[in-house]
């Protein structure tokens, strides 16, 4: 009896422990409804009338990865590799198309790696019958050229002392081939040499304002919104100065530029009342923007490679080119100095005159930059896992290597504190000498991280669906779940006011953790700012829109908007289960909460039925 019972034990735990079956997947949001969705190759089936479709992973599949496709008549098709997600695990993804031009190809992009000492890119149409077009250097590590028009080249790598490299390529339509190549030592040939100097990065002042049309202001719709605009391309990012006064919107049409055509960007200034001062045009999509505290330096970077800087009243500074694009920019308090950081693993140091004090060789491409308000202190983080903190002449103070690719950095205006966020979750905090504050753990890779401009807290946003708000050592004052995937974050001055975007959404906090205000469009929220105290929020997604926070901050929400954060409503197009403010969620969520899943479930029954057995055991003695 003692060994049948003992056998009995041990498939009750395992069956209780090890779960038979778990349902795992994704549930795919995007905008069209009608759209087809397609998994590992076969038809999932298409987006339904609530702008969503469950995607089962395959039970029994030992594949790690697979790709997903959306694709519907009249837009610009979407790739994407999905993760297996843990058993029992249904996790969401949000996606927006766009409109497609179908005279035009949807452009791909080249993965390159030239060994030894990278080399200039030359492509043209095969036969040699065109022009060779220049695409930038490789500076021997992977790096990445972009938007390249769909269909079949030559390929020229050229190296000064080296034999050029001479390949065929296929660009995908909308997809990306990687390419390494290894150089020989020698001589170019008559072909090569004929293509004249080697490019270089160069900085180009202009004096005079380019003329572009103005864009067009729309009545108010949203019951929260000031105003809102709508842009000629779509929206990438904004800055708002810091008294709310003037609201920044970045735009470009890289995202359906076809063959013969030039990517081109276009950056508005609006004032508070919804008047669209100026607007610039520039060469590539505006990836970033920011202001100075006056607000009468503007700073800008594309995705060709380009640097700008305006007044305050839109009149063009200086501008200067380099090789990447550029991801990210910021500003001293006063403009006088611009930080760039480049995916050609550079970071760019820029005065008030336009000339390029320093660039600094990092060894991944940078994904955020940030500046001390005297412009001293310059931190950069990049996909090599390192944070690196330079001071003004371009001398390395410190760096320090993490888990993951940094993905956002931050620094409190006197340059005390530095945070920075990884792909894996981790959040760092840093004195400024390089000593590690703190190091916490959040759930899933961080989006965004912000330090308040006195250096008192940090506000933390991740693709795990969580907001946390840290004190400057890292102590956890709160955190909160989100629908979806927290990917903006931004604080007050004091950090008395955070707020957060959250898909469609972007919701405010106060100090406590308190959610205080709200407001919901009908797409995505690609990128937000908010001003020193709060009052106001930039947004953008399919529409550009200037928010008051305050009017409805005491008062009630809409209908729409109780409905979502009611315990019982049901469930809204783009917004998975769950709420913000529930009676569930009224106090700060823990990660282990919000990560529940049948393996944990499992493991409690099978520590009851260990109990159970040896109590029965112990009775038979």
């Amino acid at each position: 009896m003692r060994k049948s019972g003992g056998f009995l034990f041990f498939v009750i735990l395992l069956f209780v422990i090890v779960p038979v079956s778990a349902e795992m997947g994704y549930t795919i949001h995007a905008n069209v409804v009608g759209a087809d969705v397609f998994f590992g190759g076969w038809k999932a089936g298409t987006i339904d009338e609530n702008h969503q479709l469950f995607v089962p992973w395959p039970e029994g599949s030992t594949i790690q990865k697979d790709f997903l496709a959306i694709t519907t008549d009249g837009y610009i098709e979407i790739w994407d590799e999905l993760e297996m997600p843990w058993a029992g695990q249904i996790e969401d993804k949000y996606y927006t198309l766009y409109p497609l031009d179908k005279t035009q190809t949807i452009p791909g992009d080249i993965r390159l790696a030239v060994k030894p000492n990278g080399g200039d890119l030359y492509l043209r149409k095969p036969g040699g019958s065109d022009d060779w077009m220049y695409y930038g250097p490789n500076y021997g590590t992977d790096y990445i050229v972009r938007y390249i028009p769909a269909g079949t080249y030559d390929l020229l790598i050229r190296e000064p002392g080296y034999v050029p490299v001479r390949d065929t390529v296929r660009i995908p339509s909308g997809g990306s081939i990687d390419q390494y190549y290894l150089m020989e030592e020698g001589e170019e040939d008559v072909e090569a040499a004929a293509l004249g100097a080697y490019q270089e990065v160069s900085v180009a002042p202009t004096a005079t304002p380019i003329p572009v049309p103005e864009g067009t202001l729309t009545a108010s719709a949203g019951a929260q919104s000031v105003w809102e605009a709508s842009l000629d391309y779509p929206f990438y990012c904004t800055a708002l100065s810091p008294d709310g006064s003037l609201a920044l919107a970045g735009a470009g049409n890289s995202l359906n530029v076809g063959p013969g055509l030039e990517k081109t960007g276009e950056l508005y200034c609006f004032d508070s009342a919804g008047n669209n001062i100026w607007t610039q045009t520039t060469d590539g999509s505006v990836l970033s923007c920011t202001l100075s505290d006056s607000a009468n330096i503007v700073g800008v970077g594309t995705d060709t490679g380009m640097l700008y800087s305006f007044d305050g009243q839109g009149t063009p500074l200086w501008k200067a080119q380099e090789s990447g694009s550029v991801v990210d920019v910021a500003l001293s308090a006063d403009g006088s100095y611009l930080v760039g950081g480049s995916s050609n693993e550079r970071v760019y140091f820029i005065d008030s005159t336009g000339t390029i004090l320093w660039n600094y060789q990092t060894n991944g491409e940078i994904n955020s930059v940030a500046l001390s308000a005297d412009g001293n202190s310059v931190v950069a983080g990049s996909s090599d896992t390192t944070v690196t903190l330079l001071d003004k002449t371009g001398n390395l103070l410190w760096e320090m290597k993490g888990s993951g690719a940094i993905t956002s950095v931050s620094i409190s205006s006197d340059g005390s504190l530095v945070a920075a966020g990884s792909e894996t979750g981790k959040v760092y905090l840093f004195d400024a000498g390089g000593a590690m504050i703190q190091e916490y753990s959040a759930l899933g890779s961080v989006s965004d991280i912000q330090v308040s401009s006195d250096g008192s807290v940090v506000g933390v946003a991740t693709e795990g669906k969580m907001v946390y708000l840290l004190d400057r050592f890292g102590s956890l004052l709160w955190e909160k779940s989100t629908p979806s995937k927290a990917e903006k974050i931004r604080l007050s001055t004091n950090g008395e006011s955070i707020g957060t975007s959250c898909m469609r959404f972007v919701y405010l906090f106060d100090g406590s953790g308190e959610e205080i205000w709200s407001f919901e469009q009908s797409g995505r929220i690609i990128d937000m700012d908010m001003s020193a105290d709060g009052s106001r929020i930039s947004a953008g997604g399919n529409l550009f829109y200037y928010l008051d926070t305050i009017s409805d901050a005491q008062g009630s929400v809409s209908d729409t908007e109780s409905e979502l954060l009611s315990e019982s409503a049901s469930v809204t197009p783009y917004v998975p289960s769950g709420s913000m403010s529930d009676e569930t969620s009224s106090k700060p969520l823990s990660s282990a909460q919000t990560a529940e899943t049948p393996l944990g479930t499992g493991i409690v029954f099978g520590a009851l039925a260990v109990v159970l057995c040896l109590a029965g055991g112990l009775r038979k003695k």
